[in-house]
């Protein structure tokens, strides 16, 4: 069963969590969830509304990604220790992307 990972390309933490993917080719069996499409959308926000892990992100007016769903259906928000965990290395430089567009929260803080 493939993890799921819910984010958006121009958010700079999915940017981070894509190029450490792209980094670690084969290491992590992942669907990605761009939530800019409707289908994506809605397994998030149900997801969102549901799972206790979101409490404090959606007090601090943050979206929650990228989030990842792990294959016991396990919800996390901090995907550097999660991949960190899978043995993948962490890639912070994503010079070599595409500019993120402005920051991915609800009161334009973060993520």
């Amino acid at each position: 069963m493939a993890v799921k990972i819910f984010g958006n390309p121009t958010c700079p933490d999915c940017m981070k969590l894509q190029a450490t993917l792209m980094a670690n080719p084969g290491k992590l069996d992942f669907e990605p969830n761009d939530i800019r499409e409707l289908k994506a959308l809605k397994a998030f926000l149900r997801l969102r509304d549901s799972a206790p892990e979101f409490s404090e992100i959606k007090k601090s007016g943050g979206i929650g990604i990228p989030c990842i769903v792990d294959e016991d259906e396990k919800v996390t928000l901090d995907w550097r220790s999660f991949v960190t965990s899978r043995g993948l290395t962490v890639v912070e430089d994503v010079s070599g992307m595409p500019a993120p567009g402005a920051a991915c929260s609800l009161k334009n803080r973060n993520c």
